[in-house]
């Protein structure tokens, strides 16, 4: 469990960084960035049982993608399993928003 399988699951389909791009180098749109958003430990007789990570992906596009995000979704389904789909419309940046939120658990024997 880490980063790095969200990263790597995620640029396989389109170009992403974690929590956001540097300033200015941020690539043409679209492009996803990603995050985890809670990450919980669970014990059981005394010792840790399982970690697991709430992850959020945000896909953005000037428009909607029907293809890229099926691609994207596919794409986590495979690796993670079920996911949460949240779609915006972004004024202030003029562009569209796709978050995807999934959780990746560990347990440890």
């Amino acid at each position: 469990m880490s980063a790095e399988n969200v990263m790597d699951c995620v640029s396989a389909v389109v170009p992403c960084a974690r929590v956001c791009w540097p300033l200015g180098q941020a690539p043409d749109l679209p492009y996803a960035v990603f995050l985890a958003d809670d990450d919980r430990t669970f014990m059981a007789d005394d010792a840790m049982f399982a970690t697991c990570t709430s992850w959020r992906v945000e896909l953005y596009e000037r428009y909607p993608d029907e293809a890229l995000e099926t691609a994207l979704k596919r794409a986590i389904f495979e690796r993670f399993g079920p996911y949460e789909a949240v779609d915006a419309w972004i004024d202030t940046e003029g562009c569209y928003e796709l978050a995807l939120y999934f959780t990746e658990c560990e347990v440890y024997e």
